[in-house]
């Protein structure tokens, strides 16, 4: 019966795996099916190539992965558009006016090379978004439930 319960459990929630292996990469599962990204290769109609990276749609929750800052962003004069949770390099940090120029971020999800990121943190810690730093070689899981 455990077993039972564990599996229709596992099956109400979606996550999304993050993690750092030299490239902005994430795993997306249902508790049925999964998608995975890297750079190199994707395969989805859920996820869609834009001028900086990919956006993604999964269960209620927009996936955005950053590599360049798209040149329109700059002069931005539009309403801020919402992103659960957004992936981008270290090597992006020094854009984040830009880029919370035209998003409004719940969780940053920040792919260093670094052991020890805490050179960025003060700064990046008073934007008040729920921040993750991924180190080289980690990972990190984050759930939902398929009914929100």
């Amino acid at each position: 019966m455990y077993h039972i319960k564990k599996i229709i459990a596992t099956q109400k929630k979606c996550t999304i795996i993050c993690y750092n292996n030299h490239q902005l990469s994430f795993t997306l599962q249902d508790g049925i099916r999964w998608l995975r990204y890297n750079k190199r290769s994707f395969n989805s109609s859920i996820m869609r190539h834009y001028t900086g990276g990919i956006i993604a749609t999964w269960y209620t929750k927009i996936i955005l992965t950053l590599h360049t800052i798209p040149a329109d962003w700059h002069g931005w004069r539009g309403a801020k558009l919402d992103v659960d949770y957004l992936l981008i390099d270290e090597n992006l940090l020094h854009n984040m006016a830009i880029i919370l120029k035209v998003w409004r971020v719940k969780n940053l999800i920040i792919y260093t090379k670094q052991r020890n990121p805490l050179r960025y943190y003060p700064k990046i810690k008073k934007l008040g978004i729920s921040l993750i730093w991924l180190k080289p070689g980690s990972k990190k899981a984050l759930t939902w439930s398929k009914n929100l």
